[in-house]
């Protein structure tokens, strides 16, 4: 026991298995609610997973969303992230949990480990690591079903440990060892997450250099400098892989066009939530009351690491204490959003941060250096008690009255005059619409009841260390209290189920036939959203990097409900069938009956989804063009905005004329005649067909036209054209012809290629580095 107690890795090892104890007994139940698990992540490592199995390949290509999309361009999958592997090693909706586990031991040690680094004693290190694994605004990743940004902000500690062996120790090769964890965060699926850690190093490393001794000359800070350009530089080669391809479909996305607005921010008025976590309502029983998201905007660190933060400050002759408060202050107003003027000024002046627009997201940094300043405050006031025991009393009589005053606040409003109080001058006419009162005012009297407990437990703590003066106990004691507080107020973000009631899909689903190919149209929000878990191809869904063109292409179909055009699922109703037929959309699903001609209604039944329930209808198609077709007339419109209102208007024969960006140096009409034509393979990167025609004629391709796709005619590459603004086309002449289309992109290649070389020169510097290491210590 006094082996496991003097190790610190093997504590965080210790209370990470009993905050996640649900998932270690319950082995054969995975993490729910999921959030965009099901939505989004897990079908990103289906996709990964079988493409990888079946076709010994990696996808590059995701054809189950928006009709078709670029996998590796996207940066939410993690394609190139070393832990998304372990979809191998564990049943995939067990890997979630599992993951949550590793990252948040993960981040424990490398946050410990930075804490010791820059000379906070064990306890206080151990402080800054429990707080940061437990804190509500990261184990609320959980519910969210957000792993991708626990993910990426596990290495900003690490990051943070070798900056500080860079300013330290002045030796370059903590540059290249700081590239990897750079790079891992560029890698693991939340690109906001990883520009605002950079954001934050950047900030970190500055003020340290302003803090160094005025000795430091502008030279010698200007090459410590240098070694943090370095590794941002070896980061970026390293994850080129994944950068440059992301950077095409950026060029593409709907997202850098300005549709997002900032709607995950922390409202000023929430700070309260440092002392009453639960004031503005709970997730668990659907009564938060304040803007944004209660997982999102969890700023709650317990009662002890606080008092501790705020003792920190004392501490003014710990430059990390200066450091860490400029951050933590900086974070916090970024996080404010539009309600401050920190995120306004980075959208207006520096354009890279215009494509993020979630500023809450700024709240880890902000934690996490909370985070610090605990440690910093707790080993500060361990090293206090011991000399001075005036203050054990002052602070046992401090803690007592706290206590006392917060059981007298809660048995004082614990009445209904308070709880009308309470509801006309805090919640007003403007908040907690259809919410129940009661059960807000509930919350806020056990937050009281709560807060008292922690001031006199901390109290009776104090007593005892002062009876017993005994630092072993006084350590321990606090470690329970912090976690076992912590613990309490994000148990109800731990909970689980069984996979097969997680994952089991309408039967209206399952029933859907995918043999040709067809793709299904959801003409509701949020209705179905598990089509592309069950390999159903989609022209919807809710990715926020669809492409631009692709939406002008889909808006054509009917009208949409403008507060969900950014989610691009508020198609309301189905007034243009052509945009759907062109789409090869077989299945229609509609929460109301429709009377569109062409349309047989295959499914009706009876749904719960979310909040709502209701009658649900499915509809066959009959009327859709096929996967490939063959179409004689060509008109080449350049102007995309004309082109679109001709497909708008109707005003062409979709079957025998399609329109062309640009001039195709081929004959623009060609004779009707018979064709055949059948798709041989179908897989994420590749596709192959056989075709026969009696004249020459366009093969259209209801795929999505995107760089990277290039197409072969019996083994000679011609070139893709873009019809009707969003499909494949190539031309065919009379005959016999095998085509295939292939997706392999240039931006691919070049990136695996700076990626290959970049990991090459780092090892390579690593071992010259070993070299003369070991040929100095023999000289």
């Amino acid at each position: 026991m006094r082996k496991i107690l003097s190790n610190p890795f093997l504590i965080l090892l210790l209370l990470g298995s009993v905050f996640f104890y649900k998932i270690i007994v319950y082995f054969n139940q995975m993490i729910y609610p999921s959030g965009d698990i099901f939505a989004i992540v897990a079908p990103y490592k289906i996709i990964i997973y079988e493409t990888v199995k079946n076709f010994h390949t990696l996808p590059l290509w995701n054809p189950y969303v928006f009709s078709g999309m670029s996998f590796v361009g996207n940066p939410a999958p993690a394609l190139f992230y070393p832990f998304t592997y372990l979809i191998f090693l564990f049943p995939l909706y067990l890997t979630f949990g599992y993951l949550y586990i590793f990252d948040s031991f993960l981040i424990g040690s490398f946050t410990y480990l930075f804490a010791r680094t820059i000379k906070l004693n064990r306890f206080g290190s151990l402080v800054s690591a429990i707080v940061i694994m437990f804190s509500p605004v990261l184990i609320g990743l959980i519910p969210l079903g957000f792993p991708a940004n626990l993910d990426t902000f596990i290495w900003f500690p690490l990051i943070l440990l070798l900056t500080e062996k860079m300013i330290t120790d002045e030796k370059i090769i903590y540059s290249v060892f700081a590239a990897f964890p750079i790079a891992l965060s560029f890698l693991a699926g939340a690109p906001e997450v990883s520009f605002y850690m950079l954001v934050a190093v950047c900030i970190y490393f500055l003020t340290r250099l302003m803090l160094l001794k005025k000795d430091y000359c502008l030279r010698k800070r200007l090459k410590k400098f240098l070694f943090l350009l370095v590794s941002v530089l070896l980061a970026t080669g390293l994850s080129a892989i994944q950068l440059l391809p992301t950077s095409e479909l950026a060029a593409f996305s709907a997202r850098t066009q300005g549709i997002f607005t900032d709607t995950m921010y922390l409202p000023q008025k929430t700070l309260i939530s440092f002392i009453l976590p639960h004031f503005f309502g709970s997730s668990a029983d659907n009564t938060f009351w304040a803007p944004g998201n209660p997982f999102v905007n969890s700023i709650y660190i317990g009662i002890v690491p606080l008092f501790l933060a705020f003792l920190s400050l004392f501490t003014y002759k710990n430059k990390y204490t200066l450091v860490f408060s400029f951050i933590a202050l900086f974070a916090l107003f970024y996080s404010f959003g539009n309600e401050s003027f920190v995120f306004p000024l980075s959208q207006h002046y520096f354009p890279f941060a215009k494509y993020f627009k979630f500023s809450s997201r700024f709240l880890y940094i902000f934690i996490f250096s909370l985070s610090i300043l605990a440690g910093i405050g707790g080993d500060f006031f361990t090293r206090q008690l011991k000399i001075k025991k005036r203050l054990v009393n002052i602070l046992i009589l401090s803690f007592l009255g706290l206590g006392m005053l917060s059981l007298i606040l809660f048995f004082y409003i614990n009445n209904p005059s308070a709880l009308i109080f309470f509801d006309r001058f805090v919640l007003g006419n403007n908040y907690a619409q259809n919410q129940n009162h009661f059960l807000i005012f509930l919350h806020i009297l056990s937050d009281l009841r709560f807060l008292a407990f922690i001031f006199l437990f901390f109290s009776a703590i104090l007593i005892i260390f002062k009876i017993v003066q005994s630092n072993q106990f006084l350590k321990i004691s606090l470690i329970l209290l912090i976690f076992f507080d912590l613990f309490l107020i994000n148990s109800t973000s731990i909970k689980t189920v069984e996979i097969q009631k997680a994952i089991n899909r309408p039967k209206q689903l399952k029933e859907l036939k995918d043999d040709d190919l067809a793709r299904t149209f959801r003409l509701d929000k949020l209705s179905i959203s598990q089509e592309n878990v069950a390999k159903i191809q989609s022209v919807k869904d809710f990715d926020p990097l669809f492409l631009s063109y692709y939406r002008d292409f889909l808006y054509l179909a009917g009208p949409t409900e403008e507060r969900f055009k950014s989610m691009f699922s508020g198609l309301t109703d189905i007034t243009n069938q052509n945009i759907i037929n062109l789409l090869n959309v077989k299945y229609i699903h509609s929460k109301k009956p429709l009377t569109i001609p062409g349309l047989k209604l295959i499914s009706k039944a009876t749904l719960k989804n979310g909040e709502w329930k209701g009658t649900y209808y499915i509809y066959e198609n009959r009327k859709l063009l096929p996967r490939a077709y063959i179409v004689p007339d060509a008109l080449v419109i350049a102007d995309n905005k004309k082109a679109l209102s001709i497909l708008a208007n109707n005003k062409i024969d979709i079957k025998k004329t399609i329109i062309l960006d640009k001039n195709p140096k081929t004959p623009l009409k060609n004779p009707v005649g018979k064709s055949l034509i059948k798709v041989n393979y179908y897989e994420p990167n590749k596709i192959s067909l056989s075709a026969s025609l009696s004249n020459s004629g366009y093969l259209v391709l209801s795929e999505i036209w995107y760089p990277g796709w290039k197409v072969f005619v019996n083994g000679r590459q011609k070139e893709i054209l873009k019809a009707d603004t969003i499909f494949r086309a190539a031309y065919l002449g009379s005959g016999k012809s095998n085509i295939v289309f292939i997706y392999n992109p240039d931006s691919f290649e070049k990136g695996k290629a700076i990626s290959v070389v970049t990991l090459i020169v780092c090892l390579g510097w690593y071992a010259s580095y070993l070299f003369l290491r070991r040929k100095t210590s023999l000289n």
